[in-house]
């Protein structure tokens, strides 16, 4: 059998063993503890940046949708300036066909005129001519004799 001395020193050793191992697992249990803490912090961490950015992508969503009904908005503004635009531009064509009808009556007018000047003028000289002939013919009955009644 063994002595007392040697059970003695297996149950020391035991128990630095059992010390040891339950030093061992407080280190392991305060490590897992440490570590859960640090989960649960990084949780909490994720959840808040989570939460933060949920209401940020709920408002961001919002301004989306007022910034699209914005552009629609803007759009449909644009799209009528565009049909006034197109319409100005067809009065404006119609106001340029009509100055440039009235060019054309214009030039033809002056044309008129000028002929008409033409005409004028010439009808003065043939009535110069004929009063001149007249008067000369008068000036030859005179010079014969011939008595006016």
């Amino acid at each position: 059998m063994q002595s007392a001395q040697e059970s003695k020193q297996e149950l020391q050793a035991a128990i630095r063993y059992a010390e040891n191992a339950i030093s061992s697992a407080k280190t392991t249990i305060e490590s897992m503890e440490f570590r859960q803490e640090m989960a649960k912090k990084d949780y909490q961490k994720q959840t808040s940046l989570e939460v933060a950015l949920e209401k940020q992508n709920h408002k961001l969503m919002d301004e989306s949708v007022k910034l699209k009904n914005e552009i629609a908005k803007l759009k449909k503004e644009n799209a009528n300036l565009e049909a006034l635009v197109q319409g100005q531009a067809d009065d404006e064509q119609v106001l340029r066909d009509r100055i440039e009808g009235f060019r054309n009556e214009n030039r033809s007018l002056l044309d008129e005129v000028e002929n008409l000047k033409i005409e004028l003028k010439d009808q003065r000289e043939f009535d110069e001519e004929v009063r001149q002939g007249v008067n000369d013919f008068l000036d030859y009955l005179d010079t014969i004799g011939y008595e006016r009644p």
